[in-house]
């Protein structure tokens, strides 16, 4: 006689039983990985940011330029980044955007702040005392009704000067003092 072996009810229902268990561990996990990606690349679009603004600052020799709006900022550095407005563009910020500009007639959308003391009032840049200290630009942190949310979870991304840029914790962010002394620091008046 030839019996044919099935799985029983309660064997199969523990089979799903472990699946889901697996599941739910690592479906988290993998949402973490994917946002600390978001906030590496963040972080190079800031980097880019940057050395477009050096070339852009190369051209004013002894001033910075006086641009007064974040969306003109934007527009400014633009041709040093070959027109890459994606770089302006933050991947962990949807919904966040605060900033709008156009170019050839797309609206794009502008994650970044720039430091208002650097870009808007055109010092001489002989005002920057300690490049590690004075933020070129950051992520645009969100300050709804809600309260303070950043652009990545746990904290945003800023850019330096002097060129590094770094990722502040919440609990470490300048953001939680005043934003006067956050644009100030490192800059002399």
């Amino acid at each position: 006689m030839n019996i044919k072996r099935a799985f029983t009810l309660i064997e199969l229902l523990v089979v799903i039983a472990i699946m889901g268990i697996l599941v739910a561990i690592i479906v988290p996990v993998l949402g973490t990985v994917k946002e600390k990606a978001y906030r590496a690349k963040c972080l190079n679009h800031l980097k880019q940011i940057h050395l477009a603004s050096l070339s852009l600052f190369a051209e004013n020799k002894t001033r910075f330029p006086t641009i007064p709006a974040d969306a003109d900022r934007a527009d400014a550095l633009l041709p040093y980044m070959r027109y890459i407005t994606d770089v302006l563009h933050c991947p962990s910020a949807p919904g966040m955007n605060t900033t709008t500009f156009t170019v050839s007639g797309l609206t794009n959308t502008l994650d970044y702040a720039f430091n208002p003391n650097i870009w808007k009032y055109g010092y001489s840049q002989s005002v920057v005392a300690d490049a590690t200290r004075a933020v070129l630009a950051c992520d645009v942190a969100d300050t709804s009704a809600t309260g303070m949310q950043y652009t990545h979870m746990d904290g945003l991304n800023e850019v330096f000067m002097d060129g590094h840029s770094t990722f502040a914790a919440t609990n470490k962010s300048p953001l939680k003092i005043s934003a006067s002394l956050f644009w100030g620091d490192g800059i002399e008046k």
